[in-house]
């Protein structure tokens, strides 16, 4: 069981969320206790939370806030808040995983994630489609995070996966189908360490779009796997090829038995799509000593060949 306490508090409130935390967990031992972020893109006033207070250090950053979240709250669990899809297009859908992932292990504790479940006037934020709630959730699960929410469940502040008649969207029939293959890939991969991620650009795209390594430098980092010598969308097939047709590699590793995992994640989108419109192909090319591969079953959760 979990208490959530104290939503997107800024700099100023995180003694007064600690003072919180520390109340429950004295008064619930056994609970999970923890707060959520705010995400990335905001002010640095907003991270803050003090207009031209002298204090605030100059350029504070969402780095900066995560790291002060973590040091100062001390929560269980890091849990942020993600909404990326705008009125047309994505935004990053790997920068607020990535820099999450990276202060958590940091600071040696789980992340979970609150992903956009909502349409909202204002600021514009469309109704997620099927492409786009998958794409937000498992990119979640390539970077590590241990837990995912949605925001919101309701008819609160608009569109949700239950309407303001109580009854059930198409996003709440995405999501039901969905929450099974999350789960079944998030029970291990919330018993790995996550190490990397990796953009893999389809040729037919431009530079990568967000702040992260190409693939191609995967060989010369310390979370290489020299037996994965190439991945690549599979032109052979049709459809696989165009622009933002792209992918996401993670490595992962067992450290209790050093075993590596690494995952591929689709990373094509689009408010109009469904998860076979945007579905694609890709190979993974390994050098002569691997002669088998197991793989998680996101349906059942088992390891297949």
């Amino acid at each position: 069981e979990t208490v959530y306490v104290w939503d997107e508090p800024n700099q100023v409130k995180f003694g007064y969320a600690k003072q919180t935390l520390d109340w429950v967990r004295a008064t619930f031992p056994n609970q999970l206790v923890f707060s959520g972020t705010l995400g990335w893109g905001a002010t640095s006033e907003d991270y803050w939370g003090a207009v031209g207070d002298p204090n605030m250090p100059p350029g504070y950053l969402w780095e900066d806030y995560l790291e002060d979240f973590i040091d100062q709250v001390q929560p269980d669990v890091m849990m942020y808040n993600t909404y990326i899809f705008g009125e047309t297009g994505t935004s990053s859908p790997v920068l607020g995983p990535k820099r999450v992932a990276e202060a958590s292990k940091t600071a040696g504790i789980p992340f979970f994630a609150f992903v956009q479940s909502f349409e909202l006037e204002n600021p514009p934020r469309r109704f997620p489609s099927e492409s786009d709630i998958r794409l937000h959730v498992f990119s979640h699960l390539a970077y590590g995070a241990s837990g995912i929410a949605y925001f919101t469940y309701e008819h609160a502040v608009g569109k949700a996966q239950i309407d303001e008649l109580g009854d059930p969207t198409q996003l709440y029939y995405d999501v039901q189908k969905l929450n099974p293959e999350a789960f079944n890939l998030g029970e291990r991969i919330k018993t790995l360490d996550w190490g990397e991620s990796f953009w893999v650009k389809n040729t037919a795209s431009g530079s990568v779009p967000y702040p992260i390594s190409q693939w191609q430098s995967f060989k010369g980092t310390a979370n290489a796997d020299p037996r994965i010598l190439d991945i690549s969308p599979d032109y052979a097939k049709s459809g696989n090829q165009g622009d933002r047709k792209d992918a996401l590699l993670s490595v992962f590793r067992d450290k209790s038995t050093d075993t590596r995992y690494f995952m591929v994640t689709n990373m094509y989108n689009d408010g109009n799509m469904t998860a076979a419109d945007a579905e694609l192909d890709y190979y993974v090319q390994f050098d002569w000593t691997v002669d088998h591969v197991w793989r998680i079953d996101r349906h059942t959760g088992q390891e297949v060949l």
